[in-house]
């Protein structure tokens, strides 16, 4: 056979395809089309019974250059004069057949339907994941002699005008997903040989996406799996026995099972018969699969653990305890019957022997696992692939600038980039320099301090240990930060796990540039100073900040519940000598805390009336007054004399301690 010798950059029809075949309406369309695209292959199709007919269109140099094609484009022609969203399961299902063939974001469609680009446009609205799809009625392209211009501005309004960077949960597609193939084939892998898995990471890294696409993948061989989200409170509300049920039920409800599998009924799932039920309900099904292994995705786990649950019979009843025995008896009795995935921020489920004085079922049952961030190739996949399709270009620096920045981050990083789209939204084309990034570094960093939070505040919140380790090295504090190293190896492991923290070869390190510097922002702990002048002006810095909160705190409690006749006069009471007190008298209640006061002062006002005070600072009088005078015997103003390290780091551990407990009553 002779090979063609037509050139595909451009327009026109392959001269090895027939289109005098096709009906009138699909060769003109086609000729349409061809006008700025080189027509390559057609087919008809028949699809939940609905006729189809489609062709694919390779770009031309010119419609590369413009729009960042490189692969052939479907275009879908519905002969309905009523435009069904459900056509797009079709191009679905094409997209999976020609995945080597077509560009997975931009698919045509053209209908007869004249109202097909405002029922585009709300399928976008309500599903932000959906393709790029590009309308046309029969009549823009079968009645318009010259439809270059139209389809090159249909194209700009489809790219140009979508943010396909903001998606702020999780992908439920492949449509906009990149990456992390490594990581869905490790767990796929794990679940072929009958190995139960884990995944863990930061919030918003990718978790719950990586799990969508292992049962994405797992649907198309027909592999039975059933999702669980325990963060959901029709789940983790359930005791351990009726949970068993929801997971039964939820596989029964998905592939609709037949009624002669007599699976049992929620009423049987009783604490003392579940383990039995769930055993020979799994055993139906597996059976209704002809032996295909289940597998079991539990997202969000803390929702269900000791010490994290939100509900109370899974904190600190026995309920992880009974559902784990439960599923592992039966994974040991028949490894063949299914898989277990489990996923959340903190492996503590897996790492804890001893839970409530029982062993824990899952400990070194489930090996930790975390999902890492990305590397610069696959920063560079994800931007560059994703801006081609809006109009944004970005020097090659740029992908190691947001590397470095954020880590790798997926998340964050797209929603950098999000933040670079709105700020030149409406310009044919938007190119980043690496000029232009640099100089709006701070800028883009406060785009994203909401996120930042978002993932902090869960460290911060829930796992204060590894938040407080991070904090000190944050401060740049390398050495405090080794010595709970070697005090707690685990808690380390975690920070390298959520790839925060790194190590090289005498060093920790952040891997998110800005993560760190917002952690310094928000924390106490700050770099030891070193030099005598550094040493005073913290002392004299944390010491003054106190002492001005420290007025408020009781001015506002003693005029409060005494009143402020009353309260002067217990203010005054501790004042000495006579003709201070005297001279303080002369004054308003209001006014004395504004004049000369002596931090001792302060000190014995709140021990006299510790009543007053007590719930400030959790009952603990003694500790307060140690640290008052230690506070007060470390003085930054007595600079003729040297402050040792040791004194330094007593003074910012009772600084510390004193200034949050002020705080939270100030707030």
């Amino acid at each position: 056979m002779q090979r063609s010798t037509q050139s595909f950059d451009k327009p026109g029809i392959l001269s090895t395809l027939n289109i005098e075949t096709r009906s009138q309406n699909e060769k003109k369309i086609i000729e349409a089309v061809s006008q700025i695209w080189f027509v390559t292959f057609f087919k008809s199709a028949n699809f939940k019974n609905s006729e189809y007919h489609f062709f694919f269109a390779k770009p031309t140099r010119e419609i590369s250059e413009q729009f960042h094609f490189s692969r052939e484009v479907l275009v879908l022609i519905t002969p309905s004069s009523h435009f069904m969203p459900r056509c797009l399961d079709f191009v679905d299902k094409l997209m999976g057949d020609y995945q080597n063939r077509l560009d997975k974001l931009c698919v045509f469609i053209v209908s007869k339907d004249d109202q097909v680009s405002e029922k585009v446009q709300g399928i976008i609205l309500q599903d932000k994941e959906s393709r790029i799809i590009v309308p046309f009625t029969y009549d823009e392209l079968i009645n318009n002699p010259d439809s270059s211009e139209l389809q090159v501005n249909r194209l700009k309004k489809s790219f140009y005008e979508r943010d396909l960077f903001s998606y702020e949960t999780p992908l439920k597609t492949d449509t906009y997903f990149f990456g992390r193939h490594e990581a869905i084939q490790s767990l796929y892998g794990k679940y072929q040989t009958g190995q139960c898995s884990s995944l863990f990471g930061l919030r918003r890294i990718g978790k719950t996406s990586v799990i969508y696409a292992i049962l994405r993948m797992m649907d198309v061989r027909n592999e039975p799996n059933v999702y669980l989200d325990c963060s959901e409170t029709s789940f983790h509300m359930r005791r351990w026995n009726e949970c068993l049920f929801f997971i039964v039920n939820d596989i029964s409800k998905k592939y609709s099972l037949p009624k002669h599998l007599k699976l049992s009924s929620e009423d049987d799932y009783t604490e003392k018969n579940a383990s039995i039920c769930f055993e020979r309900d799994i055993e139906s099904i597996y059976n209704h699969f002809k032996g295909k292994r289940l597998l079991i995705a539990l997202d969000e786990i803390e929702n269900i653990t000791f010490t994290l649950s939100p509900t109370i019979h899974w904190k600190e009843s026995l309920d992880f305890i009974y559902f784990w025995q439960a599923l592992r008896s039966l994974f040991q009795k028949r490894q063949d019957l299914f898989s277990v995935m489990i996923s959340g921020v903190n492996p503590i489920s897996i790492e804890t022997p001893i839970v409530n004085t029982y062993d824990n079922p899952i400990y070194r049952f489930i090996s930790p696992s975390y999902l890492p961030f990305f590397d610069a190739n696959e920063v560079k996949e994800m931007v560059s692939t994703i801006g081609n399709y809006m109009g944004m270009s970005f020097d090659d620096e740029i992908y190691t600038y947001l590397t470095d920045d954020f880590g790798g981050h997926p998340f964050i990083i797209r929603q950098v980039c999000s933040h670079l789209f709105k700020e030149k939204k409406g310009l044919k084309s938007i190119s980043i320099t690496k000029y232009e990034y640099e100089r709006k570094r701070e800028e883009i960093n406060n785009s994203i301090v909401d996120y930042l939070d978002l993932i902090i505040t869960v460290l911060r919140e829930r796992y204060p240990d590894e938040y407080q380790l991070i904090e000190y090295l944050a401060a740049g504090d390398q050495k405090t930060f080794t010595e709970f190293f070697g005090m707690s190896e685990k808690l380390v492991e975690h920070l390298i796990g959520y790839g925060l923290v790194k190590r090289d070869a005498e060093n920790f390190h952040f891997t998110i540039k800005t993560i760190a510097s917002y952690i310094n922002t928000q924390s106490r702990i700050r770099l030891m100073p070193t030099t005598r002048e550094e040493k005073w002006h913290r002392l004299c810095e944390g010491r003054n900040k106190l002492e001005t909160d420290l007025r408020q705190l009781i001015s506002h409690s003693l005029k409060y519940k005494h009143g402020p006749e009353k309260a002067k006069e217990i203010f005054l009471a501790i004042i000495s000598p006579p003709d201070r007190q005297k001279s303080l008298s002369l004054l308003k209640f209001s006014e004395i805390f504004k004049s000369k006061l002596y931090f001792e002062d302060l000190r014995k006002v709140i021990e006299k009336n510790w009543s007053d005070f007590e719930k400030v600072f959790n009952n603990e009088k003694s500790k307060f007054s140690q640290y008052m005078t230690i506070i007060n015997s470390t003085r930054g103003d007595a600079h003729a004399n040297d402050v040792s390290d040791d004194d330094m780091g007593l003074f910012e551990i009772t600084i510390d301690w004193l200034q949050k407990k002020v705080d939270k009553y100030l707030e």
